[in-house]
């Protein structure tokens, strides 16, 4: 993966730095002595920093003239993002993932309290249980007509009621994925 956007707020002397771009080949830093250039290298750092490097300070790394929203408690630490990083995958990325994956962007925030946050940009979009609930109940319900038994106790072992017992509990915005992905394979698997 490869740095492709970052952005700094509120660490040491710098504000809002604003996104900026990562070029691929070559990115120059400008500007005079004190401007802040090792204050963005080292907010950077803290994306994958090294065991050896510290995280945060809050007291020390926390800009000066807003400390004070800090330290009342109208700042929260763990709402205040320091650095966001965007990752644009690489093809030796790409090749060890699914292909509705190619075009994702990795994002990473950390927090002055040195928490990250990890996100999928562009991704494929999620599976919900509204979205596949009426065709999984169509599919048990043709399931169901071609299979008989007179026995009441293998009635339980219809495709309508294993259906039942693995989503009883789903509701429309239940997302489908882990567990949940994994027992609706093993229903639908037919060998």
């Amino acid at each position: 993966m490869k740095l492709s956007k970052a952005r700094i707020q509120n660490y040491r002397s710098i504000i809002d730095t604003g996104e900026f771009e990562i070029e691929d080949l070559k990115t120059i830093m400008v500007g005079p002595n004190e401007a802040g250039k090792t204050v963005v290298l080292r907010a950077l750092q803290q994306l994958n920093k090294p065991d050896e490097v510290a995280g945060f300070d809050i007291l020390r790394d926390y800009p000066r003239s807003k400390y004070n929203d800090i330290s009342s408690g109208r700042v929260l630490a763990e709402d205040t993002i320091v650095v966001t990083g965007w990752f644009k995958l690489d093809e030796a990325d790409k090749a060890l993932i699914p292909k509705p994956f190619h075009d994702c962007i990795y994002k990473v925030e950390r927090a002055i309290d040195n928490q990250s946050y990890h996100s999928i940009e562009n991704g494929p979009s999620a599976i919900y249980f509204s979205d596949i609930r009426g065709g999984l109940l169509r599919l048990a319900s043709h399931l169901d007509k071609q299979y008989f038994v007179e026995d009441p106790d293998e009635q339980m072992k219809k495709p309508s009621n294993i259906l039942n017992a693995i989503v009883n509990e789903w509701v429309d915005s239940t997302e489908i994925s882990g567990d949940r992905s994994r027992s609706l394979v093993s229903f639908l698997d037919l060998d």
